[in-house]
C-alpha cells in the first residue's frame, strides 16, 4: 500500500489518515522522514555543509509560518517503534546538496526576516487554499530556487534519489511481509513508475480531503481587499465605485 502524504493540512486529515493506518493490520509500515543530525554528525559539516543546513532550518520557518496564517496543521503521524524509516538521512541529504553546490533559495534570500502585515497574512491564506491545495509545500519552495541545471540538480537530489531510496525500501521489506510506505505526494509519481517497472499493479485508490476551500472564498477576498472607501482606479485614472460585494 503506497500512501501519499500532504505535509501541510487540515487536522482532520491526519487523523483520518492515522486512522486508516492503524486499521490495516499484518503490514510493514515504512515511512519518509529526513530525521535531524546529530550532534556528531554537526560537528562534522563543512562550511558549504553548514549553509545547506541554514537553508533547512528557514524551510521549517516557511512551513511555521504558512501554518500560522492558514491555520492548517503541520504532518501529524504519530511514528511507532514498529515503524521503519526508509528515507535518505540528514547528513546525507546535506552532503549531496553540498557537493553539488545546489541551493533551495536564490542567492541572498532572507525569508526568515519577511515582515509580514495583516493584508499579507491574509492575500497568503487565500492563495494557498485556493490555488495551493493540490501541492505539496516543497513545490513552492522549489520555485524559489536557482535556473536550470541548479534547479535540476536540486529536485534529482531532494526528489528523484529518495524515490529510489523508497522503492528500495519497498521492494527489500515485501519480501517478508505486506508494505504500508508512507511518502509525500511529490514522490509518489516517482516511485509508482519503478514500483510499475517492478510488476507491482494498482489495485485500487481512495481519497482523503487534506484541504477545503471555502465557496465565495475569491467574493470574500476581493472584499476584504478593496478600500474602505470602495473606490478603484480604472486605466484612466479616474476613480471608479467598485462591486465587488
Amino acid at each position: 500500500m503506497l500512501v501519499s502524504t500532504m505535509h501541510v493540512a487540515e487536522q482532520g486529515y491526519f487523523v483520518s489518515l492515522q486512522q486508516h493506518i492503524s486499521a490495516a493490520t499484518g503490514y510493514r509500515i515504512l515511512y519518509e522522514m529526513v530525521g535531524k543530525l546529530s550532534p556528531e554528525e554537526k560537528a562534522l559539516l563543512t562550511e558549504a555543509e553548514e549553509e545547506v543546513l541554514k537553508e533547512l532550518e528557514q524551510i521549517k520557518w516557511v512551513t511555521a509560518l504558512l501554518c500560522e496564517i492558514t491555520g492548517l496543521q503541520p504532518q501529524q503521524l504519530g511514528v511507532l517503534p514498529s515503524w521503519v524509516n526508509t528515507d535518505m538521512t540528514a547528513y546525507a541529504l546535506i552532503r549531496r546538496m553540498a557537493e553539488e553546490r545546489v541551493h533551495l533559495f536564490r542567492k541572498n534570500s532572507r525569508l526568515a526576516t519577511l515582515a509580514l502585515s495583516d493584508r499579507d497574512r491574509m492575500s497568503i491564506n487565500f492563495f494557498i487554499r485556493a490555488l495551493l491545495s493540490w501541492i505539496i509545500p516543497l513545490l513552492l519552495l522549489m520555485r524559489l530556487t536557482t535556473c536550470g541545471k541548479r534547479r535540476s540538480m536540486l529536485r534529482i537530489i531532494i526528489v528523484q534519489e529518495r524515490d529510489a531510496i523508497a522503492f528500495k525500501g519497498i521492494t527489500e521489506h515485501a519480501l517478508a511481509a505486506d508494505v504500508i510506505s508512507i511518502w509525500g505526494a511529490e514522490h509518489i509519481s516517482g516511485i509508482h513508475r519503478m514500483l510499475k517497472r517492478a510488476g507491482y499493479k494498482k489495485t485500487r485508490r481512495e481519497w482523503f480531503t487534506a484541504l477545503r476551500v471555502q465557496k465565495g472564498a475569491l467574493r470574500g477576498f476581493l472584499c476584504a481587499l478593496k478600500d474602505t472607501s470602495g473606490a478603484i482606479y480604472a486605466s484612466t485614472g479616474e476613480p471608479q465605485q467598485a462591486k465587488l460585494c
